[in-house]
Order: structure tokens, then C-alpha cells, then sequence
């Protein structure tokens, strides 16, 4: 309990050490708010810069390939997913991309490239439905469907494999970005009946908010060195 003004006794508290600390502690608060403001105005920052990549790729995509490509919204603020239908890509169970297919994955990986430092790393998706795999000697199941698929359009995009009568020449994405994974049927865009539009491809880019902080301070110190 602070001392009265009114006690001058020697053993009595000193109500100057008290104010002293009220007001220690009121510096403290007002340091503890302006940190947290800025830290919540850095995400902030982040994120509308994040959402401006995001909105110029997609509005690259769209202009070039239109309904062909389906963009899904956020499921994360640092992901955006690019889905291609199966049918477009792929015969029925088969993990070998139909020429026009490959057209396609070459096409879209180089308008990616146009936009390689703008997003961190690219995971490819392979997703089936559920029509259970019976009578095939190449794949088990769906999840062996799903993981063929996807490596099958990752091996396609690498620039490092050598292939055939490519219609473009080798884009400049790096392979270090990019990962395989099937998904099997566990993760449906629609009803688990509708089987068409759950045999997809997701080309997922993923944004760093810890790197795109930094490229923003970087270009900042380019501007106003």
C-alpha cells in the first residue's frame, strides 16, 4: 500500500519510490502496446503483400487459360491452389500425361516461372476419387494412383528432365521448390459422389511470410538506400 503524503517518518514508506514505480510500470504498458500494434501491423503488412502476389497470379492464369484451370479460395493464408481436371491430363488409371495434357503442365509452368519470386515453394497434388482401383496390375489403390500422378507432373516440370519434343524450351523454376504427394480420395472438392471433379491436380504455391517480409524490407533499401 503506497505511503500518505502526510507520514515524514524515517521508517516510513517513501512515497516518491512509489511513483517512481507507477510510473516505471506505466512506461512498461505503453512499450508492451506500441510492440504489440507494430507486431500486428508487420502481419498485416505481410498479408496484404502476400494477397497482391496472390491476386497477380491469378489473374495471369485466368487471362491465359479461362475455365480450364480452376483457382479454389484460400484455405490458408500463405497457400493458393491451382487445380487441373484429371481428364485433362491423364487417361482413365493411367499415370502418363496425354499430349495435350503436357501442353498444358509446360504452359503453366512457365507462366509460373514468370512469377518465381513471388511465392516460395511449389507442391503438386495428385487427388482421386473413390472408385475403388480393381483389376489393374500397375497401381493398388488410389493412393499409388494419386502419388504416380502427381510425380508424373513433377517429372514433367523439373527443367532437368530430358524430354522428347518438348514444345517449349526448360523454364527457370528451381526443382528445390517443388514436391510430390497423393492425396488418395481423402480430400474432396465436392460430394464424394461427384467423381469428376475430385480427380484433380493441384499445383499448391506456398508463401513464406518470414521471406516475403524480407524481400519487402530488401526492395525498401534498394528504394531509399
Amino acid at each position: 500500500m503506497f505511503g500518505s503524503l502526510d507520514d515524514h517518518s524515517p521508517d516510513g514508506p517513501n512515497v516518491w519510490t512509489s511513483f517512481a514505480d507507477i510510473a516505471l510500470f506505466s512506461a512498461l504498458a505503453i512499450l508492451f502496446v506500441f510492440f504489440t500494434y507494430m507486431l500486428f501491423s508487420e502481419e498485416q503488412i505481410v498479408q496484404e503483400e502476400i494477397n497482391r502476389r496472390k491476386a497477380r497470379i491469378t489473374a495471369a492464369i485466368q487471362e491465359r487459360f479461362g475455365e480450364r484451370v480452376i483457382i479454389y479460395p484460400d484455405t490458408t493464408n500463405e497457400q493458393q491452389r491451382i487445380a487441373l481436371g484429371s481428364h485433362l491430363l491423364f487417361a482413365t488409371l493411367s499415370d502418363t500425361l496425354k499430349p495435350e495434357g503436357a501442353a498444358i503442365i509446360d504452359s503453366l509452368a512457365w507462366l509460373l516461372s514468370e512469377y518465381r519470386t513471388e511465392f516460395h515453394w511449389l507442391y503438386v497434388e495428385g487427388h482421386a476419387d473413390t472408385m475403388q482401383i480393381t483389376d489393374n496390375n500397375r497401381f493398388r489403390d488410389n493412393w499409388e494412383l494419386s502419388s504416380a500422378r502427381a510425380t508424373s507432373v513433377v517429372r514433367r516440370i523439373d527443367p532437368s528432365t530430358e524430354i522428347a519434343g518438348r514444345a517449349l524450351p526448360p523454364h527457370p523454376l528451381r526443382p528445390d521448390m517443388f514436391q510430390a504427394t497423393g492425396r488418395s480420395f481423402y480430400h474432396p472438392v465436392v460430394e464424394w459422389n461427384n467423381l469428376e471433379e475430385n480427380r484433380r491436380v493441384e499445383f499448391v504455391l506456398v508463401y513464406d511470410p518470414k521471406k516475403v517480409l524480407k524481400e519487402m524490407l530488401a526492395v525498401n533499401t534498394q528504394n531509399n538506400p
